[in-house]
């Protein structure tokens, strides 16, 4: 007698649902060409009624199917919706991640030569470029891509120990010279988190692992950095990109290092943390899918979440026009972009839809209002 593998799965799927779950009924249905199995169920422990699904969802997703519940008063609807069958992305994966390289290399190159050029100019030099050389080009493009990639296996890790299904980290090239020569890199997530802990704990595990790489950055670059007084850059303001806006953290460790009331040349890697600071910033404000807006998610409500995330856009497009800066106005212009693309709609929240915040998520958004607070961008002279 042969059985099919799917009947197999099936059945110990119902297993698993009945470790944690009474099963009152099942049946079967067809969603979008998608099999989609429905359990009424009754749970065992109200009070673990979290982390019994975290363990169904952990579980039945190693079997390739996902897991969805939702409350009706005294009973749930427990769905398992068969995954998708993804094909393999690594190709895409690498070759995203080559080409990203590349623009990177070739901005940290172009970084190298106006920074070997200034510092001629003023009659400096650089012990650390002149040490390292060639290398030195090497250390830039690793101070701007090592921290993202950081960052995005952080969400990656901590998604795979939660057994939330997610795609690989994706670079996404950028235009050499221009920024970082990189917009950054994503992981798509393939279903909600089970509860609003593990949704929390996702959204803040990349800001965390990048801070961390952006701060060690920022220290080695500010210590190679260069502090001249005002005559020295005297009629060279042509040549020279001022500040108006730095994040707390950086202001905070510069006047660490700077020797005085003088002026402060930033070499290429403390640009770099600079400019990664400032992306974290972004990242971290509760708007839409952004991870601030997925760990305010994991602690409101879904009307909460939206009003707060309007509220930012508007406040940030109203700042820019008032003061001019061109750090707020691309800050402001790309949060539009962002709620306009994911803030429309309410934010799912988690796969259990009657999931409640629990130390994680709270734990998760203190360490992201100190990460705010630390990036937040601060007048500067």
């Amino acid at each position: 007698m042969v059985v099919e593998e799917s009947s197999v799965k099936l059945d110990r799927i119902g297993e698993i649902i009945s470790s944690r779950f009474i099963v009152k009924d099942k049946s079967r249905s067809k969603v979008a060409n998608r099999e989609v199995y429905e359990y009424i169920v009754v749970p065992r422990s109200l009070s673990r009624i979290d982390e019994d699904f975290r363990y169904v969802y952990r579980e039945i997703n190693k079997h390739g199917f996902y897991a969805q519940m939702l409350e009706y008063s005294d009973t749930y609807k427990l769905y398992v919706i068969k995954g998708e069958e993804s094909s393999s992305q690594m190709t895409l994966t690498l070759s995203l991640l080559a080409i990203t390289l590349v623009t990177v290399s070739v901005t940290a190159y172009l970084w190298y030569l106006s920074h070997i050029e200034f510092i001629k100019l003023v009659g400096m030099s650089d012990p650390i470029a002149s040490a390292f050389g060639s290398l030195y080009v090497i250390l830039i493009a690793l101070s701007i891509i090592g921290p993202l990639a950081l960052h995005e296996m952080g969400h990656y890790t901590a998604s795979r120990l939660l057994g939330v299904p997610v795609s690989l980290p994706r670079f996404i090239p950028g235009i050499p010279g221009i920024g970082l020569g990189t917009f950054g890199a994503i992981i798509f997530m393939r279903f909600p988190p089970p509860n609003l802990n593990s949704l929390a704990i996702v959204a803040v595990s990349g800001p965390l692992a990048g801070f961390i790489a952006i701060i060690a950055v920022t220290l080695f670059g500010l210590s190679s950095s260069f502090y001249v007084e005002p005559e020295v850059i005297a009629g060279l303001s042509e040549r020279i990109v001022t500040l108006d806006l730095a994040p707390l953290i950086f202001v905070a460790i510069a006047d660490l290092y700077s020797p005085g009331d003088i002026q402060l040349i930033l070499s290429p890697i403390a640009y770099s943390g600079y400019f990664l600071l400032l992306i974290h910033f972004l990242n971290l404000l509760p708007v839409g899918h952004l991870d601030g807006g997925q760990i305010l998610r994991s602690i409101t409500s879904p009307k909460t979440h939206s009003v707060v995330s309007l509220s930012v856009v508007m406040s940030f497009l109203v700042l820019s026009v008032f003061i001019q800066s061109t750090i707020l106005t691309s800050i402001a212009i790309f949060l539009f972009i962002i709620y306009v693309l994911t803030g429309l709609r309410p934010h799912p929240g988690s796969a259990f839809t009657g999931s409640k915040p629990g130390l994680a998520s709270y734990v998760s958004a203190f360490l992201w209002l100190f990460m705010l607070i630390l990036t937040m961008p601060i007048p500067i002279t």
